[in-house]
């Protein structure tokens, strides 16, 4: 099972940390409430329509993703200060954050809260 890494923000600083304008994840979360139920050429089409607008694609895989799978520091990490949370866990503590975000290879400032899972 892979373990992602999530920033706990608010929407907008969401959209900032993944450098896409004001107001997409909001145009996402309308966009995802169009999805059809079922596959086939409807189902084609509206994932279509959401690859072609690069800033719905980005926000839709930030959202699912995360900033990807815990890389093996972060992963040590984990286990060193959170040994109890095995799949799903989360801290509020900017030191613990910070030092996750540092494992993963990544830039964020200003992100003091991040979520696994």
């Amino acid at each position: 099972m892979a373990i992602r890494l999530y920033p706990n923000v608010s929407i907008g600083d969401t959209e900032k940390l993944v450098g896409v304008p004001e107001g997409t994840f909001r145009r996402f979360k309308a966009y995802e409430a169009t999805k059809p139920s079922q596959s086939g050429p409807t189902m084609d089409a509206w994932y279509e329509g959401l690859f072609n607008d690069k800033d719905l694609h980005t926000i839709s895989s930030f959202v699912t993703f995360g900033w990807g799978r815990l890389t093996t520091p972060a992963m040590a990490y984990k286990k060193e200060h959170f040994p109890d949370d095995v799949y799903v866990g989360s801290t509020d503590n900017p030191f613990h954050a910070q030092a996750f975000i540092q494992a993963m290879g990544i830039v964020a400032e200003g992100v003091t809260s991040v979520r696994w899972s």
